[in-house]
This record gives C-alpha cells, structure tokens and sequence, in this order.
C-alpha cells in the first residue's frame, strides 16, 4: 500500500484519509463529506474514496481508523448512508445491485465531549447524532467487556476516547475507560506489520477558567486536535498537524502551553484550521490593515519549509472567510513560500479539482509533481530537495 495522505476537494469542508505502508497496509479517515451529485463548490467524492479503499476478506471497504473532528456538518456530511454505524453483526453484506456496501469502521477515535452529549441534542444534524449514538455504543461495550484496553475487543468495537472531558465536581466522567483513554499530551501508537505513526493528542484542551461547560462544547470548540509523526525507515520525517476548526483562543492557549518546548506543535504538513479561517489566526476583521494574534499565530508557525493545505473553495480575494486570502497570505509568510500552499478547490485548477495527495518520504512529505496550477518546476523543487527534518525529538 502507499505511504501517503490525500485532501478531498469538498468545499468548505474536511474528508482526509492518511494511507500507511505494511503488509496489510494501515488507513485512517479524518472526517467526511459525502456528495451523491456535483454541486456549486463541491464534488461527487464518494466514488473517489472508494477506489482509495483496501477491502477485507469479507468484501467489505473499510478503514483502521474513523475519527470525526467535531460534529459539524461540514465534517460528517452524508455519514450515516455511507459508513457502518452500528454493531459489526449489524452489517449488511448483500447490497442491491449498483449499491455500495457501506465503509466498515474497525476503530473509532472520538472526543468525550461528543459520545457525552445529550440524546436529543438539537445542535447536531442527523450525520453527527449517528456517529456520536455509534461511538456511545463502543464505549458502553467496552464496559460492558471489562476490557484492559482495546486489544480485548472486536474489530468494529473499538474505540479510542482522545483529550480531556469537562469536569464535573465529585464525579469522574471517565471513570472506567483508561484503557482506551488518551489524554492531552499523551500519544497513540500505531507499530503493526511494519506500520509505524505516532499521534500526540493536543486538543481538545480542558475548560479554562472563563469558560462553562456549554462554551466548551460548542463544536469548534471541541475540535479534536492531533500532530502526527509518520515514520519512514524507522525514523519520523512527516509530522502532520490537524486541528479541525479549532480558533484563534485554542491556539492561544496551545502556544501558552507549549512555549517552552514548541516541537509539540512542529510540523512539515499543516491543514489549515477551519477551512483557512481568518478567525484561526486573528480576533480582528480580515482587513489589510489586521493583524494576526502574536500567540496564535507562532503557534502555527512551527514548521521549516513546510506546506499548508486549505480544504476549502478557492481562495481568492474577496471578502468571503472562510476561506480567508488575508489568512492565505499569512500561511505563505510563515512558510516562506508561495508555493507550500495549496488549495483543494483549486489543486489542479479551480474547473476541474481532483484529490490533493502528498507522499511521505524520508525528506518530509512531497507534493504531486504537477502542483497547483501556475506553479513552475523551479517552485516545485523546493519541496522536493528538501532534507530531512529535525525537530528536536
């Protein structure tokens, strides 16, 4: 299998699926948006997603790892029609003729804050409801089994419950669940067949002092935020970070965290946040004359010569946010290089946009050959003869 990570061009919206070499191979998907028919700033990406899919012994498309980053429709579009939501038994094999089987789900990764929410929470579309009812249900199984850790359950049953949950006096929430509970700053580990990733989990954070617990789950709020090292020849040149829609105080708070060791926050490979919202880097209009908070932006400013890839419509220069070309050019300043930014809207050209997929290889992540459109070979050989990377590990 490739050793890559492909962009869908879904619009303002987020499907990310990360490919990992090895015998059997390793995939994991990051959100979805799933579009039966073209539509104004979005394609069909369904039939896409599919071709990039192993298939098990049974038939059936699956992947690792399904992780939803926040429960906001632009994140889990279509959900409930396309992925097994349900017991692994529940499973239908025999489709109609011209039916796709549904995408089996071997684990889930899901914040508490989501498999936490009420039962008849108005603030989340049906997709979203699906998935959290889908990832209770893991969860309460895994109790139920009095499991040490995920090793003891079903594939199709398992799942992994990353960051911190709002506290409630007198009453841990996740009480139970340390053998499947990754807290902020610890890491998941992914050594099988050959296979080596190592996920740091940076968010969501714990409520701060001036929030309630309604402020916290607000979806953006409750972004689930990773920094991914992949390794190739046993030594970790790809580090990915991924913070949903995570906003400027989020980051904020992260660099506040992290400012005595910002390796945490390191990467060669950066999805911007909220679909290249100015509201990431900035509490001010997106005017010329705007400034970026000095916090937040040093937080996504770890990189040496990395890439940033808005999921998003094109960027351009108007007054639309997201995508915000006044964050675009920010982007290029901390990268340095015009050409270290690509947009899925228009990768390789705003007609006719296809999956944005970059390799990973022992000199970092490298982009496709061709580039976004306009891009000379010059600029492209930038990315390509890159060293390998030290960030202090």
């Amino acid at each position: 299998m490739a050793s890559d990570i492909t962009f869908f061009p879904v619009g303002n919206g987020d499907m990310t699926l990360i490919r990992l070499p090895g015998p059997k191979g390793f995939t994991i998907l990051i959100d979805c948006y799933f579009l039966e028919e073209t539509g104004e700033t979005r394609l069909t990406t369904i039939d896409q997603l599919y071709e990039y899919l192993p298939v098990d012994e049974n038939g059936r498309p699956y992947v690792d790892v399904f992780m939803l980053s926040h429960p906001d429709d632009d994140h889990c579009h279509g959900a409930k029609d396309i992925l097994h939501l349900e017991a692994p038994e529940a499973y239908v094999d025999k489709v109609p003729s011209g039916t796709r089987k549904k995408i089996f789900i071997r684990e889930m990764w899901s914040a508490p804050m989501i498999f936490r929410r009420k039962a008849d929470d108005k603030d989340l579309v049906e997709d979203a409801r699906a998935i959290k009812y889908e990832a209770k249900r893991r969860v309460d199984h895994f109790r139920r089994k009095k499991a040490l850790s995920n090793d003891g359950i079903d594939l199709g049953n398992r799942v992994l419950v990353l960051g911190q949950d709002q506290k409630k006096e007198g009453k841990d929430r996740l009480e139970g669940l340390q053998g499947i509970h990754k807290d902020i700053d610890q890491h998941i580990t992914i050594n099988d067949d050959g296979v080596r990733m190592i996920a740091h989990v940076r968010g969501p954070l714990p409520v701060s002092d001036e929030e309630g617990e309604e402020e916290a789950l607000k979806n953006n709020r409750s972004s689930i935020i990773l920094q991914m090292q992949v390794f190739i020849a046993g030594t970790a040149t790809n580090f990915i970070l991924m913070g949903g829609d995570a906003e400027v105080g989020i980051w904020r708070r992260l660099y506040q965290r992290h400012k005595n060791n910002l390796n945490a926050l390191a990467y060669d490979l950066l999805l911007a946040p909220h679909h290249c919202s100015w509201g990431v880097l900035s509490t001010e209009s997106s005017s010329a004359e705007a400034k970026a908070d000095p916090e937040a932006r040093e937080a996504l400013a770890q990189t040496n010569g990395g890439y940033v890839v808005s999921s998003s419509k094109p960027v351009v220069n108007d007054k639309d946010n997201p995508p915000s070309h006044r964050a675009k050019k920010e982007y290029i300043d901390i990268t340095e290089n015009q050409g270290s930014f690509f947009c899925t809207g228009q990768y390789p050209d705003e007609d006719d946009p296809e999956p944005l997929t970059f390799k990973f290889t022992a000199q970092g992540p490298r982009p496709p050959s061709d580039g976004p459109k306009g891009k000379t070979a010059a600029t492209m050989a930038i990315g390509l003869g890159r060293t390998e990377r030290e960030h202090g590990w």
